[in-house]
C-alpha cells in the first residue's frame, strides 16, 4: 500500500505491507511461520522492519513515526490507521488516538499509561483504559506471560 509522504518538504512514497504467509501446494498456510516485515520508503531509500522489532508507533505532527527495539526511529508521513490495519493480526494495540503498541513490548498499565519494557511510558485512551485492559488480559493470558 502505497501512502503519499513529505519528508523534508519533498513528496515521497511510504510503502507499508506485511509478507503474506508462506503457502504450501493447494493454497493452504504452511505450518513455518512466515517472516512478516513491514517496508518503509522514505527519501529515495527502503527500510525493511521486521514487525517484531517494531515496540510502538506514533504520530507527531502529522508524521508517522515507527520505534523500534534497537532504539531507531523511523519517520515518514502516513497515516496511523493504516498502519493499525496492516498489523492487525500482530498483536498491535490502538492505546491513544496517536500511539500504536506492540503487545509483547508493554510491562505494565497504570493509571492510563502503558510502560514498555524499554522503561518508555505511552498514554492510555481514559475512555477506551477498560477495553484496553481486557485486550492486555487476553494477550497476556494467550501468550502464556503473567499478569505483573
Amino acid at each position: 500500500m502505497d501512502i503519499p509522504a513529505t519528508v523534508r518538504g519533498s513528496p515521497v512514497p511510504l510503502c507499508m505491507h506485511a509478507d503474506s504467509p508462506v503457502r504450501q501446494r493447494g493454497g493452504r498456510p504452511s505450518p513455518r511461520k512466515a517472516a512478516r516485515t513491514i517496508t518503509l520508503r522514505s527519501c529515495g531509500e527502503a527500510q525493511v522492519l521486521p514487525v517484531e522489532q517494531i515496540v510502538y508507533a506514533e504520530v507527531f505532527d502529522h508524521e508517522l513515526h515507527i520505534h523500534t527495539a534497537d532504539g531507531s526511529t523511523y519517520c515518514g508521513r502516513g497515516h496511523l490507521s493504516a498502519l493499525e490495519q496492516r498489523l492487525s493480526s500482530c498483536d498491535f494495540l490502538r492505546c491513544h488516538r496517536s500511539y500504536l503498541v506492540h503487545l509483547p513490548y508493554v510491562a505494565g498499565l497504570r493509571r492510563y499509561r502503558i510502560t514498555l519494557s524499554g522503561g518508555a511510558a505511552l498514554p492510555v485512551s481514559k475512555q477506551n483504559y477498560l477495553l484496553i485492559q481486557r485486550a492486555l488480559a487476553a494477550y497476556r493470558l494467550r501468550a502464556g506471560r503473567p499478569h505483573p
